[in-house]
């Protein structure tokens, strides 16, 4: 039976319907929502980090600034007390060498 069967052909016609390939146009329809979708996020995401960023930035701002104007008062203070005693080891030493300002 199986001799006789393999030596004969199929000679019918099978009737093939085109398809349209629409899985093509959905493909490429999916890429772009998929595009869009991660643009959308990672540009949304870069506004709320960059607002969040520039609050923390304000606040180091002002607190370097008022670590300045301490460090300033500071300086000013031990500035005027130096010159005190830089005034000081002047008149000394004008009066261990006797010399006169001019």
């Amino acid at each position: 039976y199986f001799d006789e069967n393999s030596a004969g052909q199929f000679t019918k016609t099978i009737p093939l319907k085109p398809r349209k390939s629409n899985w093509k146009w959905l493909s490429i329809a999916a890429a772009v929502v998929l595009m869009f979708s991660v643009y959308s996020v990672n540009y949304l995401n870069s506004i709320i980090i960059t607002d969040k960023e520039r609050h923390d930035a304000e606040l180091a701002y002002a607190e370097t600034q008022k670590a300045f104007q301490l460090i300033s008062q500071n300086l000013n203070k031990g500035g005027n007390v130096a010159m005190a005693g830089l005034q000081e080891f002047g008149n000394a030493q004008n009066k261990i060498f006797k010399t006169t300002k001019k």
